[in-house]
């Protein structure tokens, strides 16, 4: 694990799949994921629980950047579902939604559209791919959705197996917002929900007070629809895990993806 992390973190990794600023030829920051080594060892321990139990399900992540911390989920997965003699890296979907392109402006709070309008935000899908390619990830093993999760989300319609991890790494309150309404209901009994921004605000808060934040609306998401499992935080990266069993107040309409 550490030899995997400590190469996706690397910027000669980044190079090497044609992360440059399209105007300078600059790379615009190191490595494949922004995530930390212990967000990276946390999410490992999540998947390791989840090839433990035997919990069937595809791997969704809800904003890709770079590729990274998919491919770190896929070969945690892959060498843990092996050892138990699974071998479900094979039958296990990998789903990657992203504009590919950076964040898109509100047009409601300057100050956050400047912060995010930085070329570093950006990954181009064909350099996404060839990051994958460079970490031995087979690329019919993996669905790219690019567009904005606005779009692409409620086109996608119902999902062709259960959801075992659902990552959600938007940032922003409307991209998270659309992410839980489409996709939560199908996340399976015991599978894993992961808010990597449930926490996040723009660095100096560099937004307006009143702008809402990915935080905003996972509370939202789960004081409309009574969803209680508590948030942990003991993997690094805030977390939940949906309950084995399922009330009335579990049940979601079938169109809640299209409201």
């Amino acid at each position: 694990k550490q030899r995997l992390i400590g190469a996706l973190r690397a910027p000669d990794v980044a190079l090497a799949a044609g992360f440059r600023n399209p105007s300078s030829g600059i790379l615009t920051s190191a490595g494949v994921t922004m995530q930390s080594v212990r967000g990276l060892l946390g999410l490992a321990s999540q998947l390791e629980r989840l090839a433990d139990s035997g919990l069937r399900g595809d791997v969704y992540e809800c904003g890709t950047w770079r590729g990274g911390t998919s491919i770190f989920m896929y070969h945690i997965l892959r060498q843990y579902d092996a050892v138990r003699g699974r071998g479900d890296d094979a039958r296990r979907g990998f789903f990657a939604f992203d504009s590919f392109q950076g964040f898109k402006r509100s047009g409601t709070d300057k100050r956050l559209d400047d912060f995010l309008d930085d070329d570093r935000f950006a990954a181009p899908l064909p350099s996404v791919q060839r990051a994958f390619e460079l970490f031995g990830v087979p690329l019919d093993h993996v669905r790219f959705m690019r567009g904005f999760f606005e779009s692409t989300l409620p086109q996608f319609g119902a999902p062709p197996n259960p959801i075992a991890v659902l990552r959600m790494d938007g940032d922003l309150y409307s991209s998270t917002r659309v992410t839980l309404r489409c996709l939560y209901p199908h996340v399976a009994p015991g599978g894993w929900v992961i808010v990597d921004d449930y926490l996040w605000t723009a660095q100096g808060r560099r937004h307006a007070r009143k702008t809402k934040l990915c935080k905003q609306a996972v509370d939202e998401f789960r004081a409309e629809h009574a969803i209680d499992e508590p948030i942990l935080y003991k993997y690094a990266v805030p977390s939940w895990r949906r309950a084995l069993t399922s009330g009335a107040a579990k049940h979601f309409v079938a169109d809640q993806c299209a409201r």
